[in-house]
């Protein structure tokens, strides 16, 4: 049954995740594991120094360090940015995809079928596209922070260098930094499905092409799309204050109704004629996938 049958439904989509979700989770709890272990382990990377100590410095101590040891200081910066950059490529890119992809994978089966574990390891074949993609969304989002949000923190940051009480330019800065987070927010947002649309094209979609279906896809559900995630919020703070233990249920269960809403906003972009489902690879209605045929069939009646 096709996600087009009902209205965009934050609560169905739920639904419809749980019940994906359901003959499947002692599996997707271990897949998950090495997911949020390697995750765990790229970020742990970004707060040790390389002795993996934490130490503290006063202003004189560091300005006499840097400018004794500037040549080591500018080697160990480029080190650590290219450890990031490589990490952020393997984790938030190829691993990310990966588990999207199985997730992807499991919203379009039928119930009497269980997802495995050499469909997730399947994802892996797109490692240099995964990869390409993380670098082109991340490359968008940059530009979008320099456009929009850089410019207002620079406004804002003066008024209050020229505060007085009562200045003009730093409320304007505040509401301008406010506008560019809100602009920046819904911009990125329309990229949430490049993963999904390689996946569902089995890698037959170029990055470049990915990045404006899945805007295309998402066209006028941007403000649907964020308040799913502002909706699962709740659950984020769960898993913190469980010290991380709630993040084994709601990180798949967060992926699997992203999962669910990019099945039904893409049948959507098909009946609505905002994307060509040829460009996925439904070349005709005989060889659609059910999902596909029956947001169709809908559309028809």
């Amino acid at each position: 049954m096709s996600n087009g049958t009902f209205g965009f439904s934050r609560a169905q989509l739920k639904a419809q995740a749980k019940q994906a979700l359901s003959p499947n989770w002692p599996l997707v709890i271990a897949v998950t594991l090495i997911y949020l272990l390697c995750a765990g382990a790229y970020s742990g990377t970004n707060y040790n120094n390389i002795n993996g100590e934490l130490t503290v410095y006063d202003g004189s101590s560091v300005a006499n360090f840097i400018s004794n040891h500037a040549g080591w200081v500018t080697l160990g910066m480029l080190s650590v940015g290219l450890v990031g950059l490589i990490g952020g490529i393997l984790v938030d890119g190829v691993l990310s995809f990966a588990y999207s992809a199985w997730m992807l994978k499991m919203a379009e089966l039928d119930a009497s079928r269980k997802i495995s574990f050499g469909e997730f390891v399947d994802g892996f074949r797109f490692i240099i596209k995964a990869a390409l993609a993380y670098l082109w969304q991340s490359l968008w989002t940059w530009i979008w922070g320099l456009m929009l949000v850089v410019p207002g923190m620079i406004v804002m940051m003066l008024g209050f260098v020229a505060w007085d009480g009562t200045s003009f330019l730093a409320m304007f800065g505040v509401a301008l930094m406010l506008a560019a987070v809100l602009a920046m927010i819904w911009a990125v947002t329309r990229y949430s499905f490049l993963y999904q649309v390689i996946a569902d094209s089995q890698g037959k979609v170029g990055v470049c092409d990915a990045l404006r279906y899945s805007i295309a896809i998402i066209s006028g559900h941007v403000g649907d799309l964020v308040m799913l995630f502002v909706s699962f919020i709740p659950w984020m703070l769960l898993g913190g204050i469980t010290f991380g233990l709630a993040f084994f249920y709601v990180t798949p269960y967060m992926s699997m109704t992203l999962a669910m809403a990019y099945r039904w906003m893409r049948d959507e972009a098909f009946r609505e004629g905002r994307l060509d489902p040829a460009l996925l690879g439904y070349m005709k209605r005989d060889d659609a996938r059910p999902a596909v045929d029956a947001a169709y069939e809908e559309a028809e009646i």
